[in-house]
This record gives C-alpha cells, sequence and structure tokens, in this order.
C-alpha cells in the first residue's frame, strides 16, 4: 500500500515502482502497463515501472481516501502477469474553520469573576487541523468577558461593571483558526440575567450594657437595605460564640439580653456579635457589632471550705478547716461570720476565714459525729452570700477507764471470778473489746488474772484480811490507768460456835453447826443433804453490772458482812467398795481453796501415771502415791463413784472428787454415810479415838480436833497446822511456776 496527497500536481510519483523477473533463462525485457488506472487517477511507465500520478484534480480525500490500480508486466515472448495496488490519499488542509452562525449565550449578573457562562462552537471541513486561537474581534470594550484561545469558553473577567440594570445584552465578534488558516468573523450574542442581589446591612453605633443586667433588656438594634425591590429580610446571630448571652429579633433587628449569667465584665469586658441578614431569595449579609459590658459590684459566691475535719477530743483553737470565696470583683476585702456556730462548737477569724474549734467546746465523737454551720461572706461593698457546711468528727481511740474493784472472800477458800469479771464496770467509749493486763500481784496468795477479766485467787495457808493487786485495760491502743483491787479475806468460823454464811448477791443463805450437819437447804444445792453426796464448792462473782459513763465510780458495793459460805454446786460422789484413784495435784489440805480443784473452768490433769494403792477399811483402796493429801476421799465410803480408776477419762475430769476440810465447816461442807475419817500424819500413823467415838451419817468440825492436837504438840516444830499449810502452799507454788 502506497499513498500521495489530495489534489497531488500531475506526474507526482506515487511510491509505487513496479519490479518482475522471467523464469526463462534468457535476457527477455519486461515491458509495463495498467490493466486498471483508478479512473485515470494514475499512469505508469512502460519501461521503469514508476507509478505516477495522472490526473490530480480527481485526487480528493474528502471523496474517497484510497484507489485500486491493477500493474501488468510482459515478457518479450509475449508472457505475462498482473499485481494489484492500493494507492491511500493523503487529507490535506485545503479549507478555513467555520463558526458555527446565530449562538446566543446567557449569564446572570450576579455572576463572579471566572465565571463560565458557555462554550462557541465551530467547524473544520478538511477535518485535518485542529480548531484553535479563538479570539475576541469586538464588542467587549469594558473587559467583562473572555475566551478560552484552545476551548472557545466563554467567562466573566469583571463582575463589578456585569449589571443588568445598566446593559441586558452584549454582542461579541469571534474568530477562530485550525493551525493554517482562519474563519471568517462571526457574531455572538451574550444576555445578561437580572439576578437577586444580596442586602446591605447599616451598621450601628456602638452599643454598651451594664454586666448582670436582666434577661429581656434591649441592647440596641441593627438594620439593613435591599436592592432589589420588595425583599423581605430576617436577621439572626450566627454561632460564633457556643453560648450567647443576647438575642435577635428576626424581624425587626432588636437585640435583647437573653441570659445575664454570661454578663461578667471580670470574664470579658465586650461581645462581638456576627448579625446576618438573609433576603426572601436566600441571599444574605454579615456585620459584626460589639457590645460593651460595664462592671458593676457582685456579690461574693461559691464558698469553699478546706479541710473541714477535725479530730474528737481537740481544745480550743484547733484547726478546723479555712474558708475561702469567689467574688468577681477584683480587690475586694472579705470579711466572715458563723451565722451557726453549732451551739458555740467553733469559731471563724472575721478577716482570714479560719475555723477553729471555740473554748469550752467538746468534741465527742460517740456522742455527734458531724456539726452544720453556716457561713455569712461580705464584701466591700456590703453584699453578702450564704452557705451551710458540714464538720465531720473524726473518731480517735478512747483510752479505756478501769474502775477499781472490791472482791470479798473468806479464810481456806478458793475465789473464781468468772468473765467478764472485772470488766464488767469497766469502760471504753468506743466501744472496743478490753483485755485485762496485770500490774503487780496479791501478796498473800496467788492469783491468775486471765485477759477476759476472769480470775482466780488462793489466799496463802490461813491467810485473811486485806490482799490487794494492780491491773489496767487496754484496748490494744490504748491503756487505762492502773487501778487497784481490793481482796478481802474475811476469816472462817472456827471453834465449836455454829457459823452462818452467805453472800450479798445471794438471796439464800445456809447455816452450819460445829457438830450438825446442814439444817437448811442452800438454793445451789443439788439435792437436800442426805448423807450420800458430797457437795464441791466453787466461788463465783461478786460485781454489779457497770454504772453508765456519766455516773461512774470507782467502786462496788460491799456487803455488809464477810462471805462465810461460797455458792456451792453440786459435785460428784464415789460409792461404797469401790476403787478412787485422787490424781497427782489434788490437795486435801487445811485450806481447800486451790483453784485447780475448786473452778469449774480448770480441767485437772494428772501428773502420775501410775498409782501405788493399799488395802484400808472395808476392801477400800487407799492411793499412797498422793503425797500432797492431808486427807484422801478413798477413806471414806460415798456413794456414786466418779469413774473407776482404770477407765482413763478420770484424769481428764474436771473436778475428779470432793475433799474433807480440816477448818471449817463453812468452807466444804461434807456429808459421809459409814465408815470412819482416818488422819494421816506423816510416817503413816494413824488417829483413830476421836474418829471412832464419832456416829455414822454425821457432819462435824474437825477445827477442834486440829487445834486441840496443836495445841498438845506445840512445843513441835511440826504441827498438823503447819504440816497441812506448808505442803499446801508448796503445791501451788510449783503450779504458778509449771
Amino acid at each position: 500500500v502506497d499513498g500521495v496527497n489530495e489534489n497531488s500536481a500531475n506526474g507526482t510519483i506515487v511510491g509505487i515502482t513496479a519490479n518482475a523477473f522471467d523464469s526463462d533463462v534468457s535476457s527477455n525485457t519486461i515491458t509495463w502497463s495498467l490493466d486498471d488506472n483508478a479512473g485515470g487517477r494514475f499512469q505508469i511507465d512502460a519501461s521503469t515501472g514508476i507509478v505516477t500520478v495522472a490526473n490530480g484534480a480527481l485526487l480528493d480525500f474528502e471523496t474517497s481516501a484510497s484507489h485500486t490500480i491493477i500493474v501488468r508486466a510482459t515478457s518479450a515472448d509475449s508472457s505475462s502477469s498482473t499485481q494489484t495496488f492500493v494507492i491511500s490519499l493523503l487529507d490535506v488542509n485545503d479549507a478555513p474553520p467555520v463558526i458555527t452562525p446565530g449562538q446566543q449565550f446567557n449569564v446572570s449578573e450576579l455572576a463572579g469573576v471566572g465565571t463560565v457562562f458557555g462554550t462557541v462552537a465551530a467547524v473544520d471541513p478538511d477535518g485535518v487541523g485542529t480548531l484553535q486561537n479563538w479570539t475576541i474581534v469586538s464588542g467587549n470594550t469594558d473587559g467583562i468577558f473572555a475566551i478560552n484561545p484552545t476551548t472557545g469558553a466563554l467567562r466573566i473577567t469583571n463582575s463589578a461593571l456585569l449589571n443588568f440594570e445598566t446593559t441586558a445584552t452584549y454582542t461579541l465578534t469571534l474568530s477562530v483558526g485550525d493551525g493554517t488558516a482562519t474563519s471568517l468573523p462571526q457574531t455572538v450574542l451574550i444576555r445578561i440575567m437580572d439576578g437577586n442581589e444580596a442586602p446591605v446591612s447599616i451598621v450601628p453605633t456602638p452599643l454598651s450594657i451594664d454586666e448582670n443586667t436582666a434577661a429581656g433588656t434591649i441592647v440596641g438594634s441593627v438594620s439593613a437595605s435591599d436592592v432589589d425591590a420588595g425583599d423581605v429580610l430576617s436577621y439572626a446571630i450566627m454561632g460564633s460564640i457556643t453560648a450567647s448571652p443576647f438575642a435577635i429579633d428576626a424581624a425587626t433587628g432588636v437585640i435583647r439580653v437573653a441570659d445575664s449569667s454570661l454578663l461578667d465584665f471580670e470574664a470579658r469586658q465586650s461581645i462581638t456579635l456576627q448579625i446576618q441578614v438573609t433576603d426572601v431569595g436566600g441571599l444574605t449579609a454579615t456585620t459584626s457589632v460589639v457590645i460593651s459590658l460595664n462592671d458593676v459590684n457582685e456579690t461574693p459566691s461559691l464558698i469553699n471550705l478546706a479541710g473541714g475535719t477535725v479530730q474528737e477530743n481537740r481544745g480550743a483553737g484547733t484547726f478546723v478547716g479555712q474558708l475561702s470565696a469567689v467574688d468577681p470583683d477584683a480587690g475586694e476585702v472579705l470579711t466572715w461570720a458563723l451565722v451557726d456556730d453549732a451551739n458555740g462548737t467553733f469559731v471563724v477569724n472575721s478577716l482570714t476565714g479560719r475555723i477553729d474549734v471555740a473554748a469550752g467546746a467538746v468534741l465527742n465523737f460517740e456522742q455527734t459525729t458531724a456539726y452544720g454551720i453556716a457561713v455569712d461572706v461580705t464584701d466591700s461593698g456590703g453584699l453578702t452570700h450564704q452557705q451551710t457546711f458540714t464538720i465531720r468528727l473524726l473518731d480517735v481511740n478512747d483510752a479505756p477507764i478501769a474502775a477499781s474493784d472490791l472482791i470479798p472472800g473468806i479464810q481456806l477458800t478458793g475465789i473464781e471470778v468468772l468473765t467478764p469479771g472485772l470488766l464488767l464496770n469497766d469502760f471504753d467509749e468506743d466501744g472496743d473489746a478490753l483485755q485485762a493486763v496485770l500490774v503487780s500481784t496479791t501478796a498473800n496468795g496467788v492469783l491468775v488474772l486471765r485477759v477476759d477479766g476472769s480470775l482466780l485467787y488462793s489466799p496463802n495457808g490461813v491467810f485473811s484480811g486485806i490482799d490487794t493487786f494492780v491491773y489496767y485495760v487496754t484496748d490494744g491502743f490504748a491503756n487505762s490507768s492502773p487501778v487497784t483491787v481490793t481482796i478481802n479475806v474475811a476469816a472462817a468460823v472456827g471453834g465449836s460456835s455454829g457459823g452462818s454464811s452467805g453472800s450479798s448477791g445471794e438471796t439464800s443463805d445456809s447455816t452450819s453447826g460445829a457438830s450438825g450437819g446442814d439444817t437448811t437447804t442452800d438454793s445451789t444445792d443439788s439435792s437436800a443433804d442426805s448423807g450420800d453426796e458430797i457437795t464441791v464448792v466453787t466461788t463465783t462473782q461478786f460485781f454489779a453490772a457497770p454504772a453508765a459513763p456519766a455516773d461512774r465510780s470507782d467502786k462496788v458495793a460491799t456487803p455488809t458482812a464477810p462471805v462465810a459460805e461460797p455458792i456451792t454446786e453440786s459435785g460428784p460422789s464415789a460409792a461404797n467398795n469401790e476403787n478412787v484413784a485422787i490424781t497427782g495435784e489434788l490437795i486435801a489440805s487445811v485450806f481447800v481453796s486451790d483453784f485447780f480443784v475448786n473452778t469449774r473452768s480448770e480441767r485437772i490433769k494428772s501428773v502420775t501415771s501410775e498409782f501405788a494403792q493399799a488395802a484400808v477399811f472395808g476392801g477400800m483402796m487407799m492411793d499412797t502415791g498422793v503425797h500432797n493429801a492431808l486427807v484422801s476421799l478413798n477413806l471414806f465410803t460415798i456413794d456414786r463413784l466418779i469413774q473407776r480408776v482404770d477407765e482413763p477419762t478420770i484424769s481428764e475430769r474436771e473436778e475428779l472428787a470432793g475433799k474433807v476440810a480440816v477448818g471449817s465447816a463453812a468452807v466444804v461442807t461434807t456429808s459421809l454415810s459409814v465408815g470412819y475419817v482416818i488422819w494421816i500424819l506423816r510416817g503413816g500413823s494413824l488417829l483413830t479415838t476421836f474418829m471412832s467415838a464419832l456416829p455414822a451419817w454425821q457432819a462435824f468440825d474437825p477445827l477442834p480436833v486440829l487445834q486441840s492436837f496443836h495445841k498438845a504438840t506445840e512445843e513441835d516444830d511440826d504441827t498438823l497446822l503447819s504440816i497441812a499449810t506448808r505442803k499446801t502452799v508448796d503445791s501451788l507454788k510449783k503450779i504458778r511456776k509449771s
């Protein structure tokens, strides 16, 4: 395929040169011809085979873009062959472009600079070149319009002069080229469209108002104008501030106070409002309005109390809290006053605002945990603000209070005070649990003071009189002052004369004689004396309930007479002819107050695992291994044995057996049934003379026997009394050490 420009001159080489060869080996001459010359458009040289334009006028690209020719090659021997070729026409720009006539464009008078309002159309008949070099030839004397030279787009370049009311239409003359030729001039019509024009605001004179002015107060107004006849304008405050203290009437433009709390001179001295006016077409105009605030004296507010707590029991002048207030006015001098001082509990410094504990105030957390006060603060202009507060007390640990006690007792008798014991009339204002702590012990007896206030006391030997010890109570954080407890050990009733016993805390008494059994029944006896039981005595507490805190007294009611006989409780007894083993520290001696026997709360442990026994009267077995016993219960015929000796729990029982007291019958009363009382002396000697004469089923007072024996042998250092007393005390000392 070869080509040639349209409208080429005749003889223009097309670009085709025919070429052929003869298959015969000879030098035959080839001649060339056209079987089809495309309608006379092309020709070929017969000897060279070059194709050229025969008639260039017939070569029109717009009519036909290509043509076909047939070339024949003929040999000298008359043989020939043909070949078809296509010749393309190349388009040539040979006509100018044409602007489409009669074009019209519309643009609003309100259009801004750069607004594109249309594109001019044109055509190039050749279709070869590119439309270019658009030009406004005339009609744009005010420079309002411009045309894009490449695209032909029309745009606004000066909107200020674009006014419908002045010029409604413009006629522009344009031209365009295609790179080779330029079109003929052509006109276009531009019509200016009337538009709604924005209103024009009138800036008001500066406005001012006092701070805190009441809502609804008129501050001023704004107004606006609009060139468009018949427009209705509306006003609004734009959101330049999140919460505006002002509002504007949409129809009239009148500005009023909306929120007086936002008119604070100390926060800002002026407020700028952005006010927008809008016409019916939605066009707007905005103006700024500055409103100045005038300073006025304001009431102080928002009183703050730093602190507001104080520990109980604090004295006058103790710091409680510091007052402060917010006064919007700078430089104000504030004064303070307590209009409610909680009944004189607190005072405030009028200049500094410091709150202290008032003189004479009693701060007791257990009585009052918080106080309400009312505070006035006044500024230099006389404006006052009042506010209430709560002052809270902080609980501190109050030291407990221990009360002195008087404990009555009786000679030869152990004392047990049960829980709460000494703590019963001791007091802790905080309600804390108390514990008793021994400071100094008794001088004339063995004392065991437990933390729960219970105690055990055993007088030494045959001591009677006043014994004391000192203790204090603690709540774990604070201790009371030490107090003295007095133990009044009354002398036991002796001789053969009858004695009475009782307790101030009991309503029934028992009476015993020197030679007779119980003639009356005690309220605590388990049964009437029948001769077949032994009663074990336990001393109980003597305290009354604690007094109220305001009525406390370090004293306790004292019985009018010494206690002659403690409250008794029924104990175990043994049956006839049965073996009873009295273990390690069980003591039957002149006094039987050793608390390891008479106290219900203590358990007796066996300290020996084997007991030597010997047969005595009536087949009874006597335990000879008990060295601390002056009189053993095994020597009596007693009903209802506790347990047999071969039962392993005998040593774990509380109070294994009763004892016969060599002393006052008021101490321990024992009812005997049959048999004899055997006195065991050192070396195993037996005294039976007196006891053999003693009738059966009759209780007796062994004190006269002991006294007689003491008088008869007073020259002997080792009397029965001294032996009994010494052994008992030695045993108690061993117990206390262990």
